[in-house]
């Protein structure tokens, strides 16, 4: 209970605060005039909920709000990996930045990101494929030419 015996007062400090509820959230005795739970740390008023790591959907589209840098690093690098010539060390950072990002996602569910990783590991790889197969095509043809 609140009170002396707990060490509990109210905001001027000088009278003992003996009045508690039950948590909505976890169902813990708090402070009749607490405002976050201090067990489950749950806001009690609707106004504060959105403090802190929480964003809008919107937010999310717009910016890279919540996503491990390695799923928007699979995602251009499987753009850029599209490019012939050049793209095989892309495309080879995109599938493994890809997987580093499902493998972070899985760990923390909070984060999103989760299309962008698999697109870098889709994309990168089949340009890979690519990339390697236009590189044997290249090099077999140089070996079909007669020699002058």
């Amino acid at each position: 209970m609140a009170g002396p015996e707990t060490g509990v007062f109210n905001v001027s400090g000088n009278q003992p605060v003996s009045e508690m509820k039950s948590c909505p959230q976890c169902g813990e005795k708090i402070l009749a005039v607490a405002i976050k739970c201090r067990y489950c740390e749950q806001y009690l008023d609707g106004r504060q909920q959105n403090s802190g790591d929480d964003s809008s959907s919107m937010e999310r589209m717009l910016l890279p709000v919540g996503r491990p840098v390695s799923a928007i690093a699979a995602g251009y690098c499987a753009l850029l990996g599209i490019f012939p010539m050049c793209g095989l060390p892309f495309s080879i950072a995109a599938l493994v930045c890809g997987i580093m990002a499902r493998k972070e996602i899985k760990k923390n569910p909070k984060l999103s990101g989760t299309g962008r990783a698999i697109f870098g590991i889709i994309v990168g790889g089949l340009m890979i494929v690519a990339h390697l197969a236009i590189f044997a095509m290249v090099v077999i043809s140089s070996l079909q030419q007669p020699v002058r």
